[in-house]
């Protein structure tokens, strides 16, 4: 047994995240993260739990957004945006590292904003010296990110540099997908429920804001409906560490209706991005 199996009311498989690691090294690294875990939620703080209740909502929306952005990629490759291809193949790597290390109880909640090298060095000290990734994660994300930099600012005249192998990369993000979901599973397991009062409100609704709200440079937040709407659940359900297998769902039902207002995009563009992320997703984690 790897990790299939280990975490009951969990219909995903693992079969990315288990392609190059041995039945010894999922059961050593299921039990560390899970000591470390116990360990995190043992003093029963509420803060705790309601911080990484609402580290466990970004991380599910990073890994929206890293499926999001493959596809658009697909998208901007078809129609000859190279620079947009770069850009956009970049960030869905970003975002779906960025996820696991929402997950990671070893690091304080600067992790909500982290520069594009210490992310890239978090992700690869923490996940890479194992084998899931079997290949140097390192020097492939820092190829990466220097072409996007190429693309981004100073258009190159020629083509420089390798092709995007677009199969590698969806690899790589289906692993991560995997191990997030295994993370929050693993995190769901370890903590509790945690009730709703008048004195943790306040902590609620702070917490909600540092990891999933969006200020504007004026300082005034940025609103999405389907954000308001979580915040809502919260607060009348109580606070626990949901089951993405579950919450999925309700994230792609909360998506999309905006943009078809007043012509902002075309709607059955959208909804073949849309559709094709969400078929990403899916293929790593069943929901």
């Amino acid at each position: 047994m790897k990790f299939s199996g280990r975490i009951k009311d969990v219909n995903s498989d693992f079969e990315f995240l288990e392609q190059s690691i041995s039945d010894d090294e999922a059961q050593q690294y299921y039990v560390d993260w899970m000591a470390k875990y116990r360990k995190y939620f043992r003093d029963g703080s509420e803060i705790k739990t309601i911080i990484m209740a609402n580290r466990s909502i970004r991380a599910r929306r990073e890994i929206i957004t890293s499926a999001i952005l493959f596809e658009e990629s697909k998208v901007a490759r078809e129609n000859g945006c190279i620079s947009a291809t770069y850009f956009l193949t970049y960030y869905s790597l970003f975002h779906a590292m960025w996820s696991v290390l929402f997950l990671n109880s070893d690091l304080n909640n600067s992790i909500s904003e982290i520069t594009h090298q210490k992310l890239k060095n978090l992700f690869c000290d923490y996940y890479t010296r194992n084998n899931f990734f079997d290949m140097d994660m390192k020097d492939y994300i820092t190829k990466h990110k220097d072409m996007r930099e190429f693309f981004s600012y100073n258009v190159p005249f020629n083509m420089i540099g390798d092709a995007i192998d677009f199969d590698l990369i969806e690899q790589i993000v289906l692993k991560c997908f995997q191990l997030a979901n295994l993370h929050n599973s693993m995190l769901a397991k370890c903590s509790g429920f945690l009730n709703v009062t008048e004195e943790n409100i306040p902590w609620i609704k702070t917490y909600f804001a540092v990891f999933n709200g969006r200020t504007r440079e004026n300082g005034k937040m940025l609103e999405d409906p389907s954000e308001e709407h979580q915040l809502i659940e919260m607060l009348k359900y109580g606070i626990k560490i949901e089951n993405y297998e579950i919450e999925l769902s309700n994230d792609w039902d909360e998506m999309g209706y905006a943009y078809y207002l007043d012509g902002k995009f075309d709607e059955v563009a959208v909804d073949r991005v849309k559709s094709n992320a969400l078929n990403l997703v899916y293929k790593a984690i069943r929901y």
